[in-house]
């Protein structure tokens, strides 16, 4: 019996009839290619019955899925859900559980809405339609019903039906995590916790976009925009942010990175605040940049002053001092022209060709701030003027 197939069964425990006839499971090969079980018709029955029911056993894929499911046990924690392999996970077991939402966002630009729900055992991604979900915002306590899934990379939870029945505060102290670990994917949709400092904050118009350096490595960190809410004095600050773990992949389904999702600024705590505008300092020699002298000031945004020789708007701007010459990474497209004087400021790294750049740098055209005058760091260039 194990390889008779389901829907047909089902069909023939009905006890359906026909004018002349019973239809019975017998166990016995029915021929053609494709169809699964093993299944008989009784002779009796007329042709236009078995062409019925021929029709009705093809047509029962899903209604076998559908009676598999029913067969299968139900997983009632996000541990159980997300353990699943990617083809357990497809045979769709029932998912019944109860937890909080971690982070919520109603469409993703798929049609579908993003939502990790978090029990006592751990965290699952939960799927639902855009058309067919209710808000459930970060803290809302929810019972989900739905199927397991394979998902993109790991299990997530399907065709789910979400009831709200309460809220909660987000959890606390989840492990805190490095980068390596998380690159390992054994993390996939976790709820975890991690420490580093901003680099850049990205806005657009339904989230934020955090570039968070950390050791090992820089992640990016989404979080849903809240209208009115500061997210510039983030920058150059030393924080930790609770998020899930979700991986990036490619078109095979293969990890090749790691970012985070975190509902809100409520889920950010500042450890150190921003040392504060880096315009109001006096602008560092390029010469000087990641020596053992200035290591220290180097792991903050630095303030440089030069000439532009070459810009890229958009992309990239290179200057020169007396001391050195330096291109740097922006978004900006302020217009500047060669031999203009700017101000810029950023953060020191290295390059592929074993030079000092300035990542995520902000400019503009230099003025006087009470520490010389715009030309000064020119002038072993140049020469001494008039």
């Amino acid at each position: 019996m194990k390889h008779w197939n389901t829907a047909a069964v089902a069909v023939c425990a009905m006890q359906l009839r026909a004018s002349r006839g019973v239809l019975r499971a017998v166990p016995q090969p029915l021929p053609g290619p494709g169809i699964p079980g093993n299944l008989a018709v009784d002779p009796r029955l007329p042709s236009c019955s078995v062409r019925r029911i021929a029709f009705v056993a093809l047509s029962g894929l899903v209604l076998s899925q559908v009676i598999q499911s029913q067969q299968l046990p139900t997983l009632t924690t996000a541990r159980q859900a997300h353990s699943l392999s990617n083809l357990e996970a497809q045979r769709g077991y029932p998912v019944h559980l109860k937890g909080v939402v971690t982070y919520f966002d109603p469409d993703y630009g798929t049609g579908y809405a993003a939502i990790f729900v978090h029990d006592s055992t751990g965290s699952i991604f939960v799927k639902p339609r855009s058309d067919s979900i209710m808000p459930v915002p970060a803290g809302t306590i929810v019972d989900v019903q739905g199927v397991s899934g394979p998902g993109g990379f790991g299990p997530i939870v399907v065709d789910p039906h979400l009831h709200a029945i309460g809220h909660a505060p987000l959890p606390p102290n989840p492990p805190l995590e490095t980068l390596p670990r998380l690159e390992t994917g054994f993390e996939d949709a976790q709820w975890v916790q991690v420490e580093g400092t901003v680099h850049a904050v990205l806005q657009y118009s339904h989230s934020v976009t955090l570039r968070l350096a950390m050791e090992g490595g820089t992640v990016s960190v989404t979080l849903l925009r809240e209208p009115g809410e500061p997210y510039a004095p983030l920058v150059d600050a030393k924080i930790r942010i609770r998020a899930n773990a979700a991986p990036t992949i490619n078109s095979n389904g293969q990890m090749i990175g790691v970012h985070l999702m975190a509902p809100n600024l409520s889920a950010v705590s500042v450890v150190e605040p921003a040392p504060g505008d880096p315009f109001q300092r006096p602008p560092m020699p390029i010469d000087n940049l990641l020596h053992w002298d200035q290591l220290a000031a180097s792991h903050h945004r630095v303030h440089l002053r030069g000439k532009v020789t070459l810009n890229w708007p958009g992309s990239s701007l290179c200057i020169q001092d007396a001391t050195s010459g330096i291109c740097v990474q922006t978004v900006q497209d302020t217009p500047l022209a060669a031999g203009d004087v700017v101000d810029v400021a950023g953060f020191a790294g290295p390059t592929h060709i074993n030079e000092p750049c300035l990542l995520y740098a902000n400019c503009h055209q230099a003025a006087t701030r009470g520490y010389g005058h715009p030309l000064e760091v020119f002038r072993r260039v140049d020469g001494p003027s008039g």
